[in-house]
């Protein structure tokens, strides 16, 4: 199983020298690297798809997993996590997922960086 990492680098001055705001996905096999790291805690979690799951984690960072579509919204009120989307700053989409749905991400302000695997052949 793949696992992935997030790096932010916030604007800031560090040894003299001025990094602007940055994010970078890493995507790495577990058999390859072993690493410690805290774990965000866990927001909220439900389902977006009939085999689609999805979780929140205190970082902001959204995690859709499982095999199939995702479920087409007709609005984004509708959409399973809602109530999140301003604290939504990464989505990462999972190999296996196949689709994403319509106003999946509509009103996720905060959005940064998705990660769309090989295995989605449709948005929207």
């Amino acid at each position: 199983m793949n696992k992935y990492i997030i790096l932010t680098i916030s604007q800031e001055t560090i040894k003299n020298e001025k990094i602007i705001s940055t994010c970078a996905v890493i995507e790495f096999n577990s058999n390859d690297l072993a690493l410690s790291a805290m774990a965000a805690d866990t927001v909220s979690n439900g389902t977006c798809g009939e085999n689609l799951t999805w979780t929140l984690d205190s970082d902001g960072l959204l995690t859709i997993s499982g095999e199939g579509d995702m479920e087409n919204y007709s609005h984004y009120p509708f959409v399973p996590y809602y109530t999140y989307m301003q604290d939504i700053k990464t989505v990462i989409i999972e190999n296996g997922v196949t689709s994403i749905g319509d106003f999946a991400f509509a009103s996720c302000d905060s959005l940064t960086s998705v990660v769309i695997p090989d295995s989605v052949t449709s948005i929207g």
